[in-house]
């Protein structure tokens, strides 16, 4: 999926911390996954009136992601997530983020995600809440 930064509504800054950096002195691979879920989290709270999100009533979660690593990210960069909900099914959505260079826009990783909706008293899996389901709908305008 080829996107550009105006396709994304949503960017949240990164702070990377020393002790993201690995041995060969960039963010260790096993951290880009904490700055997706950053991201994924800022979207969620913007959908709810920039309000944090009660993720036991929320009733969602992430049930696949898959990450495509294309730039190291070093210390000194200033890197920000930028998120979006690109298609929403009856009990699922899918999330498409980018790692960014907030500087000169270069994207050092993707990450394709679902969320579906899930009863953790049944555990099994809801139809997406109609207040997201019109929220994501309203925000990004599918």
């Amino acid at each position: 999926m080829e996107l550009q930064k105006s396709d994304f509504k949503v960017n949240t800054p990164v702070q990377i911390r020393f002790n993201d950096i690995d041995g060969l002195g960039h963010v260790n691979n096993s951290v880009y996954s904490q700055y997706f879920d950053q991201g994924r989290m800022h979207y969620f709270n913007i959908l709810n009136n920039n309000q944090p999100v009660d993720w036991h009533d929320a009733r969602l979660i992430i049930a696949s992601t898959h990450t495509d690593f294309l730039r190291p990210i070093f210390l000194d960069e200033q890197i920000e997530v930028l998120s979006k909900v690109y298609k929403l099914g009856n009990k699922s959505l899918k999330m498409f983020q980018h790692l960014a260079d907030k500087e000169t826009g270069e994207v050092k990783a993707t990450c394709k995600s679902v969320m579906v909706g899930f009863d953790p008293n049944t555990n099994q899996s809801l139809q997406l809440a109609d207040r997201w389901r019109s929220a994501i709908e309203g925000f990004e305008g599918l």
